[in-house]
């Protein structure tokens, strides 16, 4: 299925889980293994309506919601390595990364990850879209996440792409919300790609 892109564009951002890499059943086994070892079971519900969110962030609000005790910061890091692992496993969704192989040396492009930038980056090495996509900006790179637009805002900016005349690429309602709020095309991958975690 080919996705369509306005010619005013000059600026394709892409989210990276669910979007490139069907990433999130990888990310739903490390959040279950984490949370077995604490109690709670994190819902599939749950993950899907904290997608885009940084893992420390998603922390938080389980942490009000489960046990006042959890130590954020240490779960965020243990979360985030337990997902590091399992990366061999990664596997690219065709429909968005056909988009990346069509606009290769046409337009502008870049990733905005909600992960943390090292995971990011070797999600990308290992299946070689490193050598397409040379702009990254992860949640290590902004003050402010989804649904807050600086990631988005900072991805044109290194693009050198005027906000709106960029096409956003997303999996997560907060992304979609983001990019909306600020002019930017979307493309809702969930509504093309048979995705469930």
């Amino acid at each position: 299925m080919e996705l369509k892109i306005y010619e005013s564009v000059s600026g394709l951002i892409f989210d990276l889980a669910g979007t490139l890499l069907h990433s999130m059943p990888i990310h739903y086994e490390a959040w279950k293994e984490v949370f077995s070892e604490l109690g709670p079971d994190l819902s599939i519900g749950m993950s899907l309506k904290t997608a885009g969110m940084p893992t420390g962030k998603i922390f938080g609000i389980i942490k009000s919601e489960y046990n006042p005790g959890f130590d954020v910061e240490n779960l965020d890091i243990k979360k985030e390595n337990t997902y590091a692992k399992r990366m061999h496993k990664l596997k690219v969704i065709d429909e968005v990364v056909n988009v990346v192989y069509q606009n290769n040396g046409k337009r502008a492009m870049s990733v905005g990850a909600g992960s943390p930038r090292k995971n990011a980056r070797e999600s990308l090495k290992l299946k070689g879209l490193d050598e397409y996509i040379k702009i990254l900006v992860s949640k290590d790179d902004v003050q402010q996440h989804k649904p807050h637009p600086e990631i988005f805002l900072k991805c044109a900016e290194l693009m050198g792409a005027d906000p709106g005349n960029c096409h956003v690429f997303e999996y997560g309602d907060l992304g979609i919300q983001t990019a909306k709020s600020r002019g930017m095309h979307v493309t809702d991958s969930r509504k093309h790609l048979n995705q469930t975690i």
